[in-house]
């Protein structure tokens, strides 16, 4: 009988995602233009990496704060919002920030509380997983809201000073080009 390997951290698991998430971007993005592209090469050149990280026993041992590349891709993106409109950034902060449910077109979304319709709504699929990772609370009294909580603020906080700083290892934030490109 072989012995079970151990469960790949958490951290490896969303550098690995977000590495695909690169090289299916670059292939997109390559079609698209007409010029060549290798996603062959850099799907094995992941891979190699992959099993050379694996081989020497992974690198850094895993940092106890949540990381942004540990949050999935729909609810980074609604983390940001929420951050940039509830923390003191740029001097947008709007006090007691909470997000309620809304029915749009006989769905769940979730809305900033007093937003105009065309405000953004987020779907249950993009909130549930900050609720599950601890980064959405409800408010003391309200048990149908939700709040940013310490470690939200937190995790929105270093985010916030790594894209400051231009850090070109902070995920990709969408997988399409918009008009403004890439």
């Amino acid at each position: 009988m072989t012995a079970k390997s151990p469960p790949v951290p958490a951290n490896h698991k969303a550098q690995f995602r977000e590495e695909a998430r690169r090289i299916i971007r670059a292939d997109r993005a390559a079609r698209m233009s007409g010029a060549s592209q290798n996603t062959i090469g850099a799907v094995a050149a992941a891979l190699e990496r992959a099993f050379k990280l694996g081989r020497d026993g992974g690198g850094a041992p895993a940092s106890p704060a949540l990381s942004w590349e540990s949050i999935p891709p729909r609810s980074r993106e609604a983390l940001e919002y929420l951050g940039i409109k509830s923390r003191p950034i740029h001097g947008l902060r709007e006090e007691g920030l909470v997000l309620v449910p809304d029915d749009v077109n006989g769905r769940t979304r979730w809305r900033v509380e007093g937003a105009a319709e065309s405000e953004r709504t987020y779907p249950t699929v993009a909130i549930n997983p900050l609720v599950k990772l601890g980064l959405l609370e409800a408010p003391q009294g309200r048990e149908d809201a939700l709040q940013l909580s310490p470690s939200g603020a937190a995790a929105f906080d270093g985010y916030w000073a790594r894209r400051l700083k231009r850090d070109p290892s902070l995920p990709i934030e969408g997988m399409r080009p918009t008009k403004r490109g890439w």
